[in-house]
This record gives C-alpha cells, sequence and structure tokens, in this order.
C-alpha cells in the first residue's frame, strides 16, 4: 500500500507514476478517520492476495485530488470513499464507508475491476 499523507509536490509525483501504471487494478482510498483506517488495513490484506495486479493507494490528505480527479475518482460526492480502478486505469467501482468497510466488497469490487 502506498501512501499520500500530505499535498506536497513529492506525493503528487509518486501519485501520478502510480496512477497510470497499467496492468495493475488500483484502489483508491480517500479519508483518514478511525473507520477509513480499518478500511485501510482491510483493502491492504486484499493487496497481498495477489499484489503482483493488485495496488492499493490511500490518499490522506482531503486537499490532494484535484477537482477534475475529484469528479473522476469520487464521481464528485464526498461519500464515496473508495474508488477502485481497471487494468486501463478506469474507474469501475466506487463505495461508500458503510460499504467500504466489508472484506467481501473489497475483494468483490478487485474482481469487479479486474473483469472489466
Amino acid at each position: 500500500m502506498k501512501i499520500i499523507s500530505r499535498n506536497q509536490p513529492e506525493q503528487r509525483k509518486m501519485f501520478d507514476e502510480l496512477i497510470v501504471e497499467k496492468n495493475v487494478i488500483k484502489m483508491l482510498i480517500f479519508g483518514n478517520d478511525k473507520t477509513i483506517k480499518k478500511i485501510a488495513v482491510k483493502a491492504e490484506n486484499q493487496e497481498k492476495r495477489l499484489e503482483d495486479v493488485r495496488g492499493v493507494i490511500w490518499i490522506q490528505s482531503p486537499d490532494f485530488l484535484t477537482e477534475e480527479e475529484k469528479k473522476l475518482f469520487r464521481e464528485g460526492n464526498e461519500e464515496n470513499v473508495v474508488c477502485v480502478l481497471n487494468m486501463d486505469n478506469e474507474p469501475i467501482v466506487y463505495l461508500k464507508k458503510n460499504e467500504a468497510n466489508s472484506d467481501f466488497k473489497l475483494d468483490r469490487s478487485f474482481l469487479k475491476a479486474q473483469e472489466n
């Protein structure tokens, strides 16, 4: 799991490189409260199951995403705390906090992105 904790140039560079990487299903997690931390741990466990093709990027900083990225990765909805991108970097799954706090839902989201 890669963690973006601050809106700084080196973290922006890392994110920009990770987000365009092909052949990896990426799960983006947004936020840093107690529930989001639990979701991040669960997502990391899912990532480890198939780490050659799964990646998790945890964006803790609320001001990190640009407005365009918020529209793309959160559908412009702050309630969406997880976005899963397929191997072509297209958003496939969006989850709200109550949905994302489930190992089953996180695994199904990775699988759905893999199928698309």
